[in-house]
């Protein structure tokens, strides 16, 4: 697999000391980042850097640019962070160029760090770009414990996670060979040798820099999950010390019994009573956070234990109770509420408990006033940076006020995720909230149930097929919810769902990043092509999603009849057609666990886009287009192409429109009627699209006086013809489209249209 790239050798890095951190995912790396960040070590630019969750609750110090590329290596490569693929096929590929521009940010500062735990895997495909000048740390963990962790954060199994790790470290020790190295363990974190390694470690980075004063400000001992029985210390050593406690509660003497207990439990053991307990008066003292995680690691030894299970329940509930209520919980002279320890062993003849009241006479957080000004506070929430930039940047341009809440994709519990959410509500405000794909939401409804019993209206606008989507959330119904959608054909789709507020929102174009480029200040005109298709062949997509969910039996070996059917079928829902036209796969597809069922459909909707795509740029060999897109291009269209690697969204497909007299497109098969991006952003920039007709496309653009659109394959050849050989009817294309995409169909149009429904839905509320 190879990917061109241009050879730039005046992007030499320029970063006197440059730490790579190399380690498997659970082992550490955060942590120690963590430490040399504080230290004086650049991680990255703050909007880049992934944001902290429950398991790494100050941060991974991690950029999402770096995890992005390293993703998408392993997936053109055919797997994923969890599966990984073979070195030979990493070693193969070549995206020198895309590498440089990540690592160019490190330019100018004296010291500086990467980490991903991806980079134990994809370093090859780095290694060129880094130089030989950059050092390497190399932290590993006992792999019981990185696989316990596993087990219970990615519910692998313990055989999958103990594989993981080994090929990880052993792939990481390889990759490290002949580089200045820094070998450590994650343990070393919490020894008593800490402070010797540490200073090595300052040796090391040749920093003068206290790190042991650094780490003990942020290492905290709870930190320490999960660790092997060997390395605890004894439960028949700790036993008289919790006696010794125990016995000072009965005598009212809470306080000394917190220092014992505190100590004893520092680095942590593994003894479930004193661990509750130290919980509890943790929470008495009101440090509700270390309550929880004394209280979570007691649940972890004994997982059955009805006392632990109970306080942390209690716990949980009355700390999201009392955010609800924004009122403080009181916790003076030993006294805690009898929820919390009306079961637990501190519950002592010496301990006196109240019990919060269930309602204060006090307004209530979320009765604050909206939709009361012209214009409106929006908290933009989502996992990731899809559309994010489009509309926040509409929104301040159109006066309105916008705040963006990025939660990082891990899988977050309940009581995390509404805490996070009323912290981010209660602090910005918002009129509405307002999310792309439902992305942020959890599957359960944790958040609709908290937008719903605060009244607070929230708007998903999915620019996707939401029936591979929303059936996952099926508990977010809400009379708050508004849902748009890209897709007008989906909206009778998700009212039999029983989202019965649904309106129609096609995508647009942000007029300030896709517009007119004067060929001499392009950075692209070496591209300058009469006709180009830029997208995905599907191929390695296809191959990598089948493999993930083990797709077997006659699912697979039917798999391409299924696809090629679907390319065609009126059907937008695959099990809709398999229900009508293959009844006995439906059976077998009834069989599949989700996600694997989604992941099924997703691979038939991308299989027979591809096969669309393919049949229609056959289309254009006469005229020899560029193809962008990724490897899987060389292997459907070998030599006959000129064939182009992928181009970054934001960065330059702009510029390469400027470039490219026509851009022919062929609508993804998830979107059989629907209008895609492209017909918005090539006219903007001036250019003519050359479109397959649509249904939906009729009401938003005039063919052949915007665009070029074709209704069957045959015409294409005549509609290149007449644009490249009439300078005319060329022109009046552009002119004609670029006024029509500016005037109706921006992405302050669209928001003006969502904002404006959500005014007329909740203003009375």
């Amino acid at each position: 697999m190879q990917i061109t790239s241009q050879n730039d050798d005046n992007s030499t890095l320029k970063c006197k000391n440059l730490i790579v951190v190399l380690g498997m995912h659970r082992s550490g790396t955060s942590v120690l980042t963590n430490i040399l960040s504080k230290a004086g070590f650049f991680v990255g630019d703050k909007e880049d850097l992934i944001q902290p969750n429950k398991y790494n609750k100050d941060g991974f110090f991690e950029r999402w640019s770096v995890l992005k590329l390293n993703e998408q290596i392993l997936e053109q490569c055919g797997g994923f962070c969890f599966e990984p693929p073979d070195e030979d096929k990493i070693n193969s590929v070549n995206i020198d160029s895309s590498i440089r521009e990540i690592l160019s940010v490190y330019n100018g500062h004296n010291h500086a760090i990467i980490k991903d735990p991806r980079l134990c895997l994809t370093f090859p495909v780095w290694k060129s770009s880094l130089g030989p000048n950059i050092k390497i740390i190399r932290i590993s963990r006992n792999p019981e414990a990185v696989a316990s962790s596993m087990v219970k954060r990615n519910k692998f199994s313990t055989e999958t996670a103990l594989q993981l790790n080994q090929i990880y470290n052993e792939r990481a020790d390889k990759y490290s060979e002949g580089y200045p190295l820094f070998k450590m363990q994650y343990e070393d974190l919490f020894s008593k040798e800490r402070q010797k390694i540490l200073d090595k470690l300052a040796d090391f980075l040749k920093i003068n820099i206290s790190l042991e004063t650094i780490a003990n400000n942020i290492i905290d001992p709870a930190q320490y999950h999960h660790k092997p029985a060997s390395s605890n210390m004894s439960k028949k050593n700790i036993d008289p010390i919790y006696n010794n406690a125990t016995q000072l509660l009965k005598q009212g003497k809470n306080d000394e019994a917190f220092e014992i207990l505190e100590k004893a439990l520092n680095p942590f053991t593994d003894h479930a009573l004193a661990h509750n307990d130290l919980g509890v008066l943790y929470f008495q003292k009101g440090l509700s956070e270390k309550a929880i995680t004394h209280i979570k690691h007691a649940l972890s030894l004994e997982p059955d234990n009805p006392i632990f299970i109970r306080n942390l329940k209690d716990l949980s509930a009355s700390i999201i109770k009392s955010e609800i209520q924004n009122s403080a919980v009181t916790t003076q002279n030993s006294e805690a509420l009898s929820l919390i320890t009306q079961n637990s062993r501190l519950k002592t003849q010496n301990s006196k408990f109240s019990s919060l009241p269930s309602s204060l006479n006090t307004k209530s957080w979320w009765d604050y006033p909206r939709f009361k000004n012209s214009t409106v506070k929006v908290l933009l929430i989502s996992l990731r940076h899809l559309l994010l930039s489009e509309i926040n940047g509409s929104l301040q341009r159109m006066g309105h006020e916008c705040r963006i809440f990025l939660i990082e994709g891990e899988e977050l519990d309940k009581d995390t995720v509404e805490k996070m959410f009323m912290n981010a509500i209660r602090e910005f405000k918002p009129d509405f909230v307002l999310t792309i794909n439902h992305l942020g939401f959890d599957r359960e409804g944790v958040v609709t149930d908290l937008m719903t019993r605060g009244r607070i209206p929230f708007a998903s606008w999915y620019v996707d097929s939401p029936q591979l989507i929303i059936e996952h959330y099926a508990n977010n119904k809400s009379p708050y919810l508004s849902l748009f959608l890209w897709d007008l054909d989906y909206i009778d789709i998700v009212k039999k769902l029983g989202f019965e507020n649904a309106h129609y929102l096609p995508l647009g174009v942000d007029e300030t990043l896709f517009k007119p480029i004067p060929l001499a200040d392009n950075p692209l005109k070496h591209l300058s092509t009469d006709i180009s298709f830029v997208g995905n062949s599907m191929q390695i997509k296809v191959n990598s999603i089948l493999n993930r969910f083990n797709i077997s039996g006659p699912l697979l070996k039917n798999f391409n009849e299924v696809a090629s059917a679907f390319e065609y079928a009126e059907h937008l829902i695959v099990r809709d057609l398999l229900k009508d036209k293959f009844p006995e796969l439906y059976h077998h597809f009834l069989t599949l666990q989700e996600p694997a069922a989604f992941g099924y459909e997703a691979g038939v909707i991308w299989a027979a886009t591809g096969s669309y795509r393919l049949n229609l740029v056959k289309k254009l060999a006469p005229y020899n287009p560029l193809i962008i897109g990724d490897p899987g291009w060389k292997d459907i269209l070998g030599d006959d192409f000129r064939l182009h690697k992928e181009l970054n969204y934001y960065q330059d497909l702009t510029n390469f429109y400027n470039v490219s007299k026509i851009t022919f497109n062929a609508t993804s098969r998830q979107m059989k009627t629907g209008i895609n991006q492209r017909v918005f952003d090539m006219p903007a920039c001036r250019g003519v699209v050359l479109t397959d007709w649509t249904k939906q496309l009729e009401n938003l653009m005039e063919p052949g006086k915007e665009l070029l659109a074709y209704k069957h394959a045959d015409e294409i050849h005549e509609l290149v013809e007449q644009t490249l050989n009439d300078n005319l009817f060329y022109s009046s294309i552009c002119r004609h489209g670029h006024n029509r995409v500016l005037n109706e169909h921006t992405y302050c149009h669209r928001l003006k249209q969502l904002i404006q429904v959500m005014v007329d839905s909740f203003k009375q509320f």
